[in-house]
């Protein structure tokens, strides 16, 4: 039988070593998807989307304020499409008395989402005073509109004290 030498068990040793080894958080984070099967990473969110439930929708809602809400699932491939011009968008208003952005997750709360007509995800409407005033239905196509379309929306509802009701378009 032939004697192995003793160094010929070092890189089968290293290796072992370079497998068990903890990987710095940043490498780690990087190597895992949190949404995975969709092709993209999860976008920051951004500290200004209040989230909603149950419990929280008619208060909120109600404050005088303009409510732009986001209806969501957690499954809704446009939904996490949305997600990161929606961040942006909390972001820009954050500084604005009485415009808030906010989401509720219609998987958690469908008899919510039921009863106030929400038929797909993503799904828009703007609240003032406890009413809904228009729901945008957008498609991610035309998802650089909400900006705009939130801004007019306030120029007219908050600035001019009037309200609307209906369905607003992409142009709009």
């Amino acid at each position: 039988m032939a004697k192995v030498p003793a160094w010929s068990a070092v890189p089968l040793l290293l290796c072992c070593l370079v497998a068990l080894a903890p990987c710095s958080s940043k490498a780690a984070a990087a190597a895992v998807d949190p949404d995975p099967g969709m092709g993209m990473s999860k976008p920051p969110e951004s500290a200004f989307i209040t989230e909603l439930d149950a419990f929280q929708f008619y208060p909120a809602i109600s404050d005088g304020g303009l409510w732009f809400v986001e209806f969501v699932a957690n499954n809704c491939r446009n939904c996490k499409r949305v997600a990161p011009a929606w961040s942006e968008l909390a972001d820009e208003v954050a500084h604005i008395k009485d415009c808030h952005v906010a989401r509720l997750n219609c998987e958690m709360y469908e008899q919510l989402c039921d009863s106030l007509d929400v038929e797909r995800t993503p799904t828009f409407k703007l609240y003032h005073k406890g009413a809904e005033v228009l729901t945008y239905k957008a498609d991610v196509i035309h998802i650089d509109l909400l900006k705009p379309f939130l801004f007019k929306q306030y120029d007219k509802i908050i600035k001019g004290g009037g309200s609307t009701g209906g369905t607003a378009s992409a142009a709009e």
